[in-house]
């Protein structure tokens, strides 16, 4: 089945994510096979804070505004990534490369974790 929405529609579901991530939540960068929604996490490579304001909205696509650099937790090839909230609750996952792009691969434990882009289009 085929669902095409409105820009309008489009629009409104990109702010109502926007609005579930809020300061203090985190993209988890991860290692392994990606788990169905909301399944288990499997090795955490790194935690990367939000800033304020989280993001923005501009033509269908949400650009999110992370810190760019932290420190590698592990050692790993990023293969997915997870969204968590200030509560730590499950928001979103994503494939690494298809949405959030991370720099190096492979990850090496103390090393610096870039996130060069994190963007969600409708």
């Amino acid at each position: 089945m085929t669902v095409r929405l409105t820009p309008v529609l489009r629009a409104a579901r990109l702010q109502l994510l926007l609005d579930a991530i809020d300061v203090g939540s985190n993209l988890l960068i991860l290692d392994g096979v990606q788990p169905s929604p909301g399944g288990a996490e499997t090795a955490r490579l790194g935690v990367i804070p939000f800033l304020d304001p989280v993001g923005s909205i501009t033509d269908q696509t949400l650009t999110l505004n992370l810190q760019l650099q932290q420190a590698a937790l592990e050692n790993g090839d990023p293969t997915w990534a997870r969204i968590i909230d200030n509560n730590g609750d499950w928001v979103l996952d994503m494939t690494v490369g298809q949405g959030v792009t991370v720099d190096p691969v492979p990850v090496v434990q103390g090393g610096y974790l870039n996130v060069l882009s994190a963007v969600i289009s409708e």
